[in-house]
């Protein structure tokens, strides 16, 4: 089993890709497809935080387990840990709808690029649109998303193994 110090190292190393494929990748090869793939990256790196968070709570003793699936962390998570370390639902709406629009993209009939945008297109065509502006707005709320998990991972962590010395 990972520790939440690894799940937190992988987050901040795909929030880290996706930054570098936003501002440098997509400066130079100017494709529109390339955008699903940064949006793949901001959804990972939310992912492993809540996974470094549920670890952490799971490592404490604060949550019985931590489930395997998306869908059950995420849950659990809204449930147990958002209102408690003050992460803000903006956050939890912004992963939720990074994770459909990827389900969306995986399950979707037709996709296209225009101009400098993606288009997304379901089973009743409704469209999802994606630019470069979305995209860098999502970085920017994950990375605050990250700093909430990282200020509260690193603070308690600090502290729990401060008083494990004392025990010992």
């Amino acid at each position: 089993m990972r520790s939440f110090e690894e799940y937190r190292k992988r987050a901040v190393k795909n929030l880290h890709i996706a930054d570098h494929m936003i501002y440098m990748t997509y400066n130079v090869v100017k494709d529109p497809k390339i955008l699903v793939s940064i949006m793949e990256n901001v959804f990972l790196a939310a992912s492993n935080a809540i996974t470094a968070v549920l670890h952490f709570e799971y490592t404490y003793k604060n949550i019985p387990s931590v489930p395997e699936g998306f869908e059950t962390k995420f849950m659990l998570f809204k449930h147990e840990c958002a209102e408690k370390c003050g992460v803000d639902a903006s956050y939890l709406k912004t992963i939720r709808m990074l994770k459909d629009t990827i389900i969306e993209h995986r399950t979707s009939p037709v996709e296209f690029r225009r101009k400098d945008k993606y288009v997304i297109c379901g089973d009743n065509y409704k469209m999802k649109v994606i630019g470069i502006e979305d995209i860098k707005e999502y970085i920017r709320t994950i990375k605050e998303f990250m700093n909430l998990t990282d200020n509260i991972l690193l603070k308690n962590a600090w502290i729990y193994r401060k008083c494990k010395r004392r025990t010992k």
